[in-house]
């Protein structure tokens, strides 16, 4: 699916509030990230790549941190999903 992004215009005004800047950041919506248990070896090169995201514990078995990836951690996730020696990770991006 394709990436949306969400702007307003220079010129808008937040209403209820006077902190931040009037115009909104470009935002990746719904990233996520799964892992299929089955496939996965425990290999650890998606928690080398984003430790924020991917875990693996001392009984070798991964656990994803943040199932919805932010931002600015997409790139290192698609990167780590890329990496992954047994196609165990799997990206959904709306």
């Amino acid at each position: 699916m394709a990436r949306q992004w969400f702007n307003r215009p220079a010129h808008a005004e937040r209403k209820g509030g006077s902190c931040g800047s009037s115009v909104a950041p470009p935002m990746i919506r719904g990233m996520r990230v799964t892992v299929d248990a089955a496939l996965c070896e425990a290999n650890a090169l998606c928690e080398q790549l984003a430790p924020e995201v991917f875990h693996v514990d001392e009984d070798d078995e991964l656990h994803i941190l943040q199932a919805e990836v932010p931002p600015e951690l997409a790139d290192r996730v698609r990167e780590a999903v890329r990496a992954c020696p047994k196609t165990a990770l799997s990206l959904a991006e709306d």
